[in-house]
């Protein structure tokens, strides 16, 4: 049976979000996000209330630390390929101390969060009324990125590097993989994955690009 790397990919995200944000964080070799401009910006009180669902959820908005409530396990950052993460559980927040690096300050929306949530529930964030342009760097292997208040279409997505191809793009909404496959003749399994076509605005998103795509017999 041919199994792509995509595949293997899928696998990771299975393992990475199934059990624990502190026990599988690291399982996916990831890059750096992906702005280019200060990710220092101000957050204001023009806030709204995005539903987050129960499970790990990609997202990109300013984020005060302070509003978590204690319905979201813990908040996750990437930045410089370590992972860093934030929890109002003091327990939650020691391993965090132990295993990564623990958020210090509020979350722009420049960055890519990933949401760790117990049971449905609501966040308090601000999302860009003015959004800023951003340089994306879509380099080779899996990165995640934020979208700063943009829309963006997956058909716009193409990878950095020159002899790099687009694999496929991927977001999260309480453990459902959304993913678009650059490559139409590959089936997407819609009874475990949701079609992507359109990256929102409070969104955040993985990439895979990679020089050469193979399958084995």
């Amino acid at each position: 049976m041919k199994f792509s790397k995509m595949g293997l990919v899928l696998l990771s995200f299975g393992t990475l979000f199934s059990v624990s944000a502190l026990s599988n964080i690291s399982v996916l070799t990831t890059t750096n996000t992906n702005s280019t401009i200060n990710d220092n910006s101000t957050i204001n009180d023009n806030s709204t209330m995005l539903d987050i669902n129960q499970g790990r959820t990609t997202i990109s908005a300013d984020i005060k630390l302070a509003d978590l409530n204690d319905d979201i396990h813990s908040i996750w950052t990437l930045d410089g390929g370590s992972w860093y993460g934030y929890s109002t559980n003091s327990t939650v927040r020691d391993e965090i101390k132990d295993k990564y690096k623990l958020l210090q300050n509020d979350i722009s929306a420049v960055k890519a969060t990933i949401v760790y949530a117990l049971n449905d529930t609501e966040l308090k964030v601000i999302i860009p009324q003015n959004p800023v342009s951003v340089t994306r760097f879509y380099s080779n292997g899996l990165s995640l990125h934020g979208v700063n208040g943009n829309y963006l279409s997956v058909d716009n997505i193409t990878c950095s590097n020159e002899n790099s191809s687009l694999t496929a793009v991927m977001k999260l909404v309480g453990d459902k993989v959304s993913i678009y496959m650059s490559d139409e003749t590959k089936e997407i399994d819609y009874e475990r994955y949701d079609a992507m076509y359109t990256i929102y605005e409070s969104d955040a998103y993985f990439v895979l690009c990679d020089k050469n795509i193979e399958e084995d017999n």
